[in-house]
């Protein structure tokens, strides 16, 4: 399965490659572009994810192929160049490194038995490495919040850009990844740029959420969102950010 991608991501080595060791957690204003390829498990079950490097490849999602795509004309050209009238854009959520937000778009598209191409937009989340980034997750999630404000301009260019390819848009978000995709559709001044717009356990203000939602209908033919009241994680951003999220 192939991936467009789309990141925001800073480069912190010299192997240039579709991990976690070439695109960082860091934030780097350049946008950069590629595609990876995936291998797909025979054994793979709807909505799971098993990842493991050294596993077989009958059991476990793998990336294999990394491909540098200069600039957005040149992206577009590899979205033009698959016949298919329609394209998934995918943002993913709060402490997503690159590695598993390419894994999840393939996924995705996997699942969906989609035919047309799937890009993501991947932000920079995710925790540094060691033990203690990762204890201190209040730490990771004021950083990856404020990478994904800082993100909403590009996300919003990025999204005009797709839409002189001429294909019909759909948009999947998942957590944080409102905090880019929101704000970013509720400015974007351009009446059902978005055919399916579908936003998944928003980690978004309810306030804020409710005084935008007009926009967003306008921007998008339908808006589905999906959300419990026994999400975990949204119940632990509500506390962080002492406000009520969408779920709520």
């Amino acid at each position: 399965v192939r991936v467009l991608f789309s990141t925001l991501r800073k480069t912190i080595s010299s192997d240039v490659s579709c991990s976690n060791t070439y695109y960082s957690t860091q934030l780097e204003p350049n946008e950069k572009y590629g595609s990876c390829e995936v291998n797909v498990p025979s054994e793979h079950d709807i909505g799971s994810l098993d990842q493991e490097t050294t596993g077989s490849n009958e059991k476990f999602f793998k990336i294999e192929n990394h491909k540098s795509i200069p600039n957005i004309d040149s992206l577009k050209q590899e979205i033009a160049l698959n016949p298919f009238p329609e394209i998934i854009v995918f943002v993913h959520g709060f402490n997503v490194k690159f590695e598993e937000a390419v894994l999840r778009a393939a996924q995705i598209k996997y699942d969906l038995k989609f035919a047309g191409e799937v890009v993501l937009f991947s932000w920079p989340a995710g925790s540094e490495d060691g033990v203690l980034s990762q204890l201190l997750i209040k730490g990771t999630y004021q950083n990856n919040l404020t990478n994904a404000k800082a993100s909403i301009f590009t996300f919003k260019k990025f999204l005009t850009d797709l839409e002189k390819t001429e294909k019909k848009i759909h948009l999947i978000v998942h957590s944080m990844g409102h905090q880019v995709v929101l704000p970013a559709m509720a400015n974007i001044n351009k009446d059902r740029i978005i055919h399916e717009m579908v936003l998944n356990a928003p980690d978004f203000d309810s306030n804020d959420f409710r005084g935008i939602v007009e926009n967003l209908k306008k921007s998008a033919v339908r808006v589905t969102v999906y959300c419990s009241p026994g999400d975990n994680a949204l119940v632990a951003s509500s506390k962080v950010n002492q406000n009520k999220r969408i779920n709520s």
